[in-house]
């Protein structure tokens, strides 16, 4: 999509393992809906992984990524606005995004403490 190499782990990460997913989301879609949540070491239904979301947006004057954050109880819930090169690292809690009309990509990174597959939990969607 850009071209060339991009190096966001140095070769000396200390990680004994370690799951890189890219995922292509169009502009005006979601992604990580519905929303799922991977913080309760309780598996084989869920496992604790973290995650950083690295946003690349090919349209970086207009583009931006809408993530939100939040805990099953609402105790947290935080909406953050991604820029092209921001990061976002979620620990906890449930995190979807979603994306204006500019085609990007999210690169999610996550480190696992068990060998996969790694299930996530999904809440159901609700309306009204």
């Amino acid at each position: 999509m850009w071209g060339g190499k991009l190096d966001i782990i140095r070769p000396d990460f200390p990680a004994d393992k370690l799951v890189v997913i890219e995922v292509y989301t169009p502009g005006g879609n979601w992604s990580s809906f519905p929303p799922h949540k991977h913080d309760v070491h309780n598996p084989p239904a869920e496992v604790d992984l973290d995650e950083i979301y690295y946003y690349r947006i090919n349209r970086p004057k207009e583009g931006f990524a809408l993530q939100r954050l939040y805990s099953p109880d609402l105790a947290r819930d935080v909406t953050l606005r991604a820029q092209d090169g921001d990061a976002v690292l979620v620990r906890s809690g449930f995190h979807p995004s979603s994306r204006v009309p500019a085609t990007m990509s999210t690169t999610s990174i996550s480190s696992p403490e068990l060998p996969g597959p790694w299930p996530s939990r999904k809440i159901p969607i609700m309306s009204g």
